[in-house]
């Protein structure tokens, strides 16, 4: 381990607290760290003076040290990080880390891919406090490169927390979803260090789940600002908390980072009367802001309240006015959080999808209705990236704010190509292969069998082909015969004249010549009968009398040699079962077919000559009636 102070001859002012600035940092943060720096200086230690603390893993170059000593009148202090603080310990598979980092990668999540990020994140939680040159002091001011301070803090923010008590304090409390396994691990320190959990009303736990402890919801302190107390880190309860998490290797095969650690360790461990939310420092580390939104406190920042949280819009384009934040929504809840397995984002009525060009720290969002159904989204979104950071290419890589309204009409062409592309492929026909008819053709049983084409009409939720249907359609046809089920034919008073009529009606555009010559062969005859005649339909008779005609009870010829034919029932009606009963029994069965119809003018007396004249005289009046029947009505 090395390190050294580097230090001016000048007065130091006397604390009543031991307190410093702490700052990690490479050589290359240097014009980062100066701007920070800067900003501080002129908002807080100007008056305070408090000493710099900065750390690094490799050894400073004296320009650094210079050019950041120059800033300010306090002491600065110069250290190198201890080498077995920044590598894997000896539990670490590496080549699964390494493994971990190339699959997080591949999806996108910001540093997913960085080594020394997760050696940074690790020493942040366990080790910083541990550096000698940090042995001194009680509390610490957590700086990061670039961040912008924008409020006058005219009081002395470490004395205010010594003499309140408070042991953690931050500006940002946020929520992210890189850590899947940190709450378990966390719970199982809990059970085998319950006197390390607070309890009662002053416990912070219940900000960090929704459940009972079941599940963590994410929150946590963003500690790219925060001020705290290097004793509570030093504590043996910390101590011992890192050290469990550190045996589960998540901080090389997932990427847990510090701010979540030292959150569920203050929610854990500490009381909220020793937790302090500073709302009045007004602050900004890309792309998190807070500007504090009191009129009071709004005199001494040089911020906008709206910005909050917000980032710099380079080009936009709305064809509707969008009511609420969606996309300031999105950077809050998701990309801050670096939520990477988050594809799609639903915030109100609104849907959100996005794309990263992270070696410019672009990001593309496109916002709609989400009762949509926009499929060429994506590829809008890709290829509008492609096109925007080509087209300014020259300007994006000197980092200057620019101009890019000319990209109105660019967008208006890629979101026409795009739309038009995909209104084409919906026109075009489906090829046959992704048909239902391809899947019963020997091929596509072929296919099927061998597994190289997907069963699209599989399980039980298949969709009923169109043969299906057809079959659905032809028994509901033939539900609706008057004769069908659930008709009592032993006790029906109702004549068939109506469907008669209709079906006589419909015939009309059909009928053919007819010849009478006195001779009715036995298919005429079937055609004129009118007396019961099945439910008309739009398919072939024979087909429908093949699938759903019992063959065996079409009939047959009486006494006198006339051939009657019973009516196609689907289904037999209850009564026709009480009479099978009935007659199992030894109980005499009812009579069917044209004498029950005669006996349903009757009644149950004895058909005779006698009871079956008036009958027949009526039968043969009505048939003179009509002309051409007239002479069969005199055979009759």
């Amino acid at each position: 381990m090395t390190f050294f102070k580097f230090t001016q001859s000048r007065p130091r002012p006397q604390h009543g607290v031991r307190a410093a600035f702490v700052i990690l940092a490479r050589n290359s943060d240097l014009n980062g760290v100066r701007h920070a720096m800067r900003q501080l200086e002129d908002r807080f230690n100007r008056k305070f003076q408090y000493p710099y603390v900065f750390l690094n893993e490799a050894h400073f170059t004296d320009e650094f040290k210079q050019k950041t000593a120059s800033l300010t009148q306090a002491t600065v202090h110069y250290g190198k990080i201890d080498a077995d603080h920044w590598s894997y310990p000896a539990f670490i598979n590496q080549t699964k880390a390494a493994e971990c980092r190339q699959e997080m990668e591949s999806r996108e999540v910001i540093y997913g891919g960085s080594e020394s990020y997760r050696h940074m994140c690790r020493y942040q939680s366990g080790f910083f406090f541990r550096h000698p040159l940090l042995a001194d002091f009680e509390y610490y001011w957590r700086v990061e490169p670039d961040v912008d301070y924008y409020c006058d803090i005219d009081y002395d923010v470490f004395q205010m927390m010594k003499d309140n008590g408070f042991k953690y304090g931050m500006c940002f409390d946020e929520y992210m979803e890189t850590i899947p396994t940190l709450w378990n691990a966390t719970r199982q320190f809990m059970s085998d260090y319950p006197d390390y959990v607070q309890r009662g009303n002053e416990s912070l736990l219940g900000l960090l789940t929704d459940d009972d402890y079941v599940s963590y919801n994410g929150c946590h302190f963003w500690s790219n600002f925060e001020i705290g107390s290097l004793d509570f880190l030093r504590s043996i309860q910390y101590t011992r908390f890192f050290e469990h998490l550190d045996r589960q290797g998540g901080f090389f095969y997932e990427r847990w980072g510090d701010a979540p650690v030292h959150s569920l360790a203050v929610a854990m461990m500490l009381k909220s009367s020793e937790v302090h939310f500073f709302n009045d420092i007004g602050y900004k580390h890309i792309p998190l802001m807070h500007c504090p939104t009191e009129p009071w406190h709004q005199q001494k920042c040089a911020c906008d309240e709206k910005e909050n949280f917000g980032g710099f819009v380079l080009w936009q384009k709305a064809f509707a006015p969008i009511s609420g934040s969606p996309v300031q929504e999105l950077i809050k809840n998701v990309l801050i959080e670096e939520r990477s397995g988050t594809t799609e984002y639903i915030q109100n009525n609104y849907a959100l999808k996005w794309t990263f060009a992270n070696e410019v720290e672009l990001v593309f969002v496109v916002v709609y209705q989400k009762i949509l159904t926009l499929n060429y989204l994506e590829e809008l979104l890709e290829t509008v990236k492609r096109v925007f950071l080509a087209t300014f290419q020259d300007m994006l890589g000197q980092d200057v704010m620019g101009d890019f309204s000319s990209f109105g009409p660019i967008f208006d062409r890629l979101l026409k190509q795009v739309e038009e592309k995909y209104i084409n492929l919906k026109k075009q026909p489906r090829k046959f292969e992704d048909t239902k008819k391809f899947e019963q053709s020997l091929k596509g049983s072929q296919a099927q069998n061998t597994g190289s084409l997907p069963l699209s009409h599989s399980g039980t939720n298949a969709q009923i082909d169109e043969d299906e249907i057809t079959k659905n359609i032809r028994a509901l046809h033939l539900q609706g015969n008057p004769r069908g089920k659930g008709v009592k034919k032993s006790t029906s008073t109702k004549t068939n004249k109506p469907s008669e009529d209709t079906s006589q009606k419909k015939k009309k555009s059909q009928k053919q010549a007819r010849v009478w010559d006195g001779q009715i062969a036995k298919g005429e005859m079937d055609a004129y009968d009118y007396s019961e005649k099945a439910a008309e339909d739009d398919t072939d008779p024979d087909r429908v009398a093949s699938q759903w005609v019992d063959a065996s009870k079409l009939g047959q010829k009486n006494e006198k040699g006339i051939y009657e034919v019973q009516d196609i029932v689907q289904q037999q009606p209850d009564d026709e079962s009480e009479e099978e009963d009935a007659f199992d029994q030894g109980e005499p069965k009812k009579s069917t077919g044209l004498f029950s119809y005669l006996t349903s003018f009757t009644g149950a007396r004895e058909l005779t000559a006698d009871t079956l004249d008036p009958v027949m005289s009526t039968i043969r009046e009505h048939l003179c009636e009509i002309k051409p029947a007239g002479k069969e009505a005199g055979q009759l």
